[in-house]
């Protein structure tokens, strides 16, 4: 119950379009890992202490969408953010892209200490390697 009462959060706060100019405190800034060799297999952290959140950008596989500001946001409202990048379609043809995901979500869990499980957050093309991944 609390994990679907959290989902309905993020949703009503990403769809609030007030949500965003509520003043918090600001986060450090990310700190950059990588959990593939590949340059583009990388994750930055934001925050490190509340629930995870990993999320997956869009642009249709082909171009990063920045959600640093989203995950910035999220950080400063007590979430641990995992802002990750994949292989694009012109550095690997499908499903590297999902399978990029996948070892990011195994890496975030790694990392996590296999407690808590991340909740995970897509837009577009990362909506659909969201859901994939689940």
């Amino acid at each position: 119950m609390r994990r679907t009462l959290l989902s309905v959060a993020l949703c009503g706060a990403l769809l609030s379009s007030s949500a965003a100019a509520q003043a918090a405190p600001e986060p450090p800034p990310g700190q950059l890992f990588r959990y593939g060799t590949h340059p583009r297999q990388n994750i930055t952290v934001y925050g490190d202490s509340g629930p995870p959140l990993v999320i997956v950008h869009g642009g249709y596989w082909s171009k990063d969408t920045d959600w640093s500001g989203w995950a910035r946001w999220f950080a400063a409202r007590g979430f641990t953010v995992y802002d990750t990048d994949y292989r694009l379609t012109s550095d690997a043809v499908w499903p590297a892209q999902r399978d990029d995901v996948l070892a990011a979500l195994r890496w975030v869990r790694l990392r996590e200490g296999g407690g808590r499980r991340p909740l995970v957050l897509g837009s577009s093309a990362g909506g659909h390697l969201a859901l994939q991944a689940g």
